[in-house]
C-alpha cells in the first residue's frame, strides 16, 4: 500500500531490510508449509503473497515445489525479488486493488503488510483482494502484530536502537513510537546513521488490529477461520504474544 503514511529505508534498501531481519531459519516459511499441510486443500499447488517483500519466503517454498506468486507495492523490493531468489513470479501492486485474473490454493499475507490497511475501507478492500483470488477451500495465512499484547507490553512504546554491521551496512537506527488512539494506530519514527550520513526520512503508521476484528473482516469476505494462534508451531494459546496467526478456509463465492 503505497501511501503517505510509509517511508521506510528498508523497503528503498532491501539488503539492509535482509540484514536487519535474517530468519535464517526460515520459521515463518515453515509455519506455511505446516499450515498448508494441516488444513489446505490437496493438492496445494499455487500460492499467493499479499506483501511478499523480498520474496525470501517464496523461495523457501518454491523449494519445496510450490508454484509461487508475490506482489508487493515496493518496487525496490520487487526488483531485488527477481534478482535474488528467482524462483517465484513477481509483480509490483497495491494490495487493495491487484487483480491477477486467477485463483490460487493458498494466500499468504505475513510481515506488517496487514497492519497497513489504516482504515476500515482499507481492511475491506484487501480482505476483497484475497477473496476475488480464491476458490472454495482456499487456506488464508495471516500473521500481524497483535494489538491485543501491544497495549499489554508497557515497553510497545519505549525507543528502540537497532546496531548494523551486516551486508555493507554499518550504523545503527532509532526508533519512537506512538499510540494514535483515535485512529487505533501506531506511529513510528525512525532516525538512520549509516556510515556517516543520517537518514530521517523514515516513519509508519501501522493499523492495531484484534482477533474479534479480523474474524468480522473475514468473515464479510467469505472466510472461516479454523485456527487462531501467537506460535509459530500453530500451537494452542491464549492468544497473549506479540504476534498473531490466522488460518483461514474460503467458504464464498469468488467476485469479480
Amino acid at each position: 500500500m503505497k501511501d503517505n503514511n510509509v517511508a521506510n529505508l528498508h523497503y528503498r534498501e532491501p539488503a539492509l531490510y535482509e540484514a536487519g531481519n535474517p530468519h535464517s531459519d526460515f520459521a515463518q516459511a515453515k509455519m506455511v508449509q505446516m499450515a498448508i499441510s494441516r488444513y489446505g486443500p490437496a493438492p496445494c499447488r499455487e500460492i499467493l503473497d499479499v506483501g511478499c517483500g523480498t520474496g525470501r519466503d517464496l523461495a523457501f517454498l518454491t523449494g519445496l515445489g510450490f508454484q509461487c506468486h508475490g506482489v508487493d507495492i515496493e518496487r525496490a523490493m520487487i526488483d531485488y525479488a527477481r534478482r535474488t531468489y528467482p524462483g517465484a513470479s513477481y509483480r509490483t501492486h497495491d494490495m487493495r486493488s491487484v487483480r491477477l485474473g486467477r485463483r490460487f490454493d493458498a494466500i499468504l499475507c505475513l510481515g506488517s503488510t496487514l497492519t497497513y490497511a489504516l482504515t476500515n475501507k482499507d481492511l475491506s478492500q484487501l480482505v476483497q483482494t484475497f477473496s476475488v483470488h480464491s476458490r472454495p477451500g482456499t487456506l488464508l495465512i495471516l500473521g500481524f502484530r497483535n494489538a491485543a499484547n501491544m497495549l499489554a507490553d508497557e515497553t510497545t512504546l519505549d525507543p528502540r536502537i537497532t546496531e548494523y554491521n551486516l551486508n555493507g551496512f554499518v550504523g545503527r537506527s532509532v526508533a519512537y513510537y506512538r499510540l494514535d488512539h483515535h485512529r487505533q494506530q501506531i506511529i513510528r519514527r525512525r532516525s538512520w546513521f549509516i556510515d556517516g550520513h543520517n537518514y530521517d526520512d523514515d516513519y509508519c503508521s501501522y493499523r492495531l488490529i484484534f482477533p474479534l476484528e479480523i474474524e468480522y473482516f473475514l468473515a464479510n469476505g467469505g472466510f472461516h477461520i479454523v485456527k487462531k494462534t501467537d506460535t509459530l508451531t500453530l500451537d494452542d494459546s491464549d492468544l497473549s504474544g506479540w504476534r498473531m496467526y490466522i488460518i483461514a478456509r474460503f467458504c464464498g463465492t469468488s467476485s469479480e
